[in-house]
This record gives C-alpha cells, structure tokens and sequence, in this order.
C-alpha cells in the first residue's frame, strides 16, 4: 500500500492546478482563502484512495 500523495493526485481531486496546490501548502503564499481549504476538503477522497 503507497501511503504517498503527489501533488498532481491532490490537484486533480481538488480540481485546481498543481502550482495552486503548492501553494496552498506554502503559508506565505498569496491565494484566495476558499481555495487554499480545498486542500481539507479533498481528504476524506484521498483518504478512500489509500485504503482501497
């Protein structure tokens, strides 16, 4: 069982780009605050992923 996300799969998920996802991990990051939590609310996705 890979326990790893990428980046990619977390974007793909969350329906934004890579380089948004990067940023939402970055704290000094300049985003929109809505789309840095689609980080959370693409866990419980990610979550189902790594235990199938």
């Amino acid at each position: 069982m890979n326990l790893l996300v990428t980046i990619k799969e977390v974007a793909k998920l969350a329906g934004v780009s890579m380089t948004t996802v990067s940023r939402a991990y970055n704290p000094k990051s300049v985003i929109k605050e809505s789309t840095r939590q689609k980080k959370f609310l693409v866990l419980p996705k990610i979550l189902a992923m790594l235990l199938t």
